[in-house]
């Protein structure tokens, strides 16, 4: 099934960044994960078992259920074995600018249950292919996100694109300092 949705996402041209970004955050919510087997996050859970890969990222969880991912890189990339938020919960991720990016990438089993509030002033990547859903009563203040089941190479999130009049744009560019 992903093979031939991989296929679909590359052949679709839509004519404007919001159909992109409606299309592809749609089909990622929707698409691996089967909700009859959901259970709801404990209220205090927040993500665990995180790794940096890029970046200089460190981690603050001196208050139970508030977890501060703190970047001073523009580009950084965190590794998690679970990223669910219960609906007590809050992650923060702290980034330089509202121009910085953090990829956010699940390589545990478990689908993404947001269920609280995640905060970030930057861009946020989420991408979780066992499945993510947002749950009745999440928050999320972010200045964009970008939720997805498929597979991101690290170098495809520093630039983002979007098709205007059958023309490929490019909609903004982070500057690594990795």
């Amino acid at each position: 099934m992903f093979d031939r949705f991989s296929m679909m996402a590359k052949t679709i041209k839509p004519n404007s960044f919001f159909k992109t970004f409606q299309f592809f955050f749609l089909s990622s919510l929707l698409v691996g994960t089967n909700l009859s087997s959901l259970a709801t996050p404990l209220p205090t859970e927040l993500p665990s078992g995180y790794q940096v890969q890029a970046g200089n990222v460190t981690f603050d969880n001196s208050v139970s259920n508030i977890l501060n991912v703190n970047s001073s890189t523009n580009a950084s990339i965190v590794n998690y074995q679970s990223f669910s938020i219960g609906r007590a919960s809050i992650v923060n991720l702290n980034l330089p600018s509202s121009s910085s990016a953090i990829l956010n990438r699940v390589v545990g089993s478990n689908v993404s249950e947001i269920f609280g509030q995640m905060n970030s002033n930057g861009r946020v990547f989420l991408v979780n292919p066992s499945g993510i859903l947002f749950g009745t009563g999440s928050q999320v203040n972010v200045g964009s996100l970008f939720a997805s089941t498929l597979p991101i190479n690290d170098n495809d999130i520093w630039t983002a694109y979007y098709w205007e009049d059958n023309e490929l744009c490019e909609l903004y560019r982070v500057t690594k300092e990795l």
